[in-house]
């Protein structure tokens, strides 16, 4: 039975179990990642101890070892990022190019393509495929509520409307191994030029069965805003990238609190305010205006000082959308 069969396609928003991402978190398990970085969950689930049971004999795989030693800088979005230019295990063939970014972080393209040589061998020897299908009612019975719950409303419709472009796919991934304490996003471009969007959510919890727990869809859905919302911005900020760096001397006034988030440059910092203000922008126009305005507080609050006024270009734009049919120029 293919893996596909454990998605569910109800929307535009493709809600799934991703293999690769679990093959990734379980290789990131036996190598002991989560006890350097707080981004495996630390909750007893039960699909923890079968992990165990089935991979124990493949602590010492070279995949292992060689992931433990890239993590220093082969973390965090990094490594599910990359799984998204292969296709499905075992082959993980290469299916679209890594980028610049995923190749620095791996620590070159002979060191990352090694890994991905190592990760298939894994792959095979372990048999993984077959741990994964024979979960496949456990997966089920995770997507079925989240899926339910987020089929009501469609998110795929109100960012493509407010950014006035579309993109090829969207995803959400559940990935049961993973931290809720963040979330990953990542884009794959196509040939065409559009993208491929995935958001990966983690775990936030654990019920009475020692089964993973992820966030209401209440809190899902901004999550999902922010996550797709950074391929449609990323994208045209590098367009316009001689434009945005005109202004470089403003990062000076956000450096300290942008650098303890992560953000070390100007053009990312750039990226954060713009989407973080869109996201407000869509919890106004979906949710209602308090949980906006609550939203703009709390951004302010953590540094993103620019946000209130990016906020109210937004309203220009949404109440003008005749003289701006689109987020970029057309």
């Amino acid at each position: 039975m293919p893996a596909d069969d454990y998605s569910f396609h109800p929307h535009p928003l493709n809600i799934t179990i991703d293999p690769r991402i679990e093959l990734l978190a379980v290789v990131q398990h036996l190598a002991g990642y989560g006890q350097r970085f707080p981004l495996l969950t630390d909750f007893d689930l039960a699909y923890i101890t079968d992990i165990e049971s089935a991979f124990r004999t493949f602590c010492g795989h070279p995949a292992v070892k060689l992931f433990d030693q890239m993590s220093s800088t082969f973390h965090a979005d990094a490594p599910p990022a990359a799984m998204f230019h292969l296709s499905e295990p075992p082959m993980l063939a290469v299916r679209v190019p890594f980028t610049d970014y995923l190749v620095k972080r791996a620590g070159g393209k002979d060191r990352l393509a090694q890994f991905i040589t190592v990760l298939r061998d894994f792959a095979q020897a372990s048999r993984f495929m077959d741990f994964y299908l024979a979960h496949s009612a456990f997966y089920a019975s995770i997507l079925q509520p989240i899926v339910r719950e987020l089929s009501v409303v469609d998110d795929v419709a109100i960012l493509e409307q407010y950014f006035g472009m579309q993109q090829h796919s969207y995803t959400l991934i559940l990935a049961p191994l993973f931290s809720g304490n963040g979330a990953y996003g990542a884009r794959v471009c196509r040939d065409d030029g559009q993208y491929d969007l995935y958001s990966i959510a983690g775990t936030i919890g654990m019920d009475e069965k020692f089964h993973p727990k992820f966030d209401e869809p209440v809190h899902m859905r901004p999550l999902l805003w922010h996550e797709f919302a950074h391929s449609f911005v990323n994208s045209l900020t590098e367009q316009h990238l001689n434009t945005v760096n005109q202004y470089q001397a403003l990062f000076r006034t956000v450096a300290d609190p942008m650098t303890q988030y992560g953000y070390g440059s100007w053009e990312i910092t750039v990226n954060e305010h713009i989407v973080r203000a869109v996201t407000i922008r869509l919890k106004a126009l979906a949710l209602g205006e308090a949980q906006s305005q609550a939203s703009l507080e709390q951004e302010l609050a953590w540094g993103f000082a620019y946000t209130g006024r990016i906020v109210e270009r937004l309203m220009q734009y949404e109440t003008q959308r005749d003289r701006f049919p689109a987020f970029r120029r057309v």
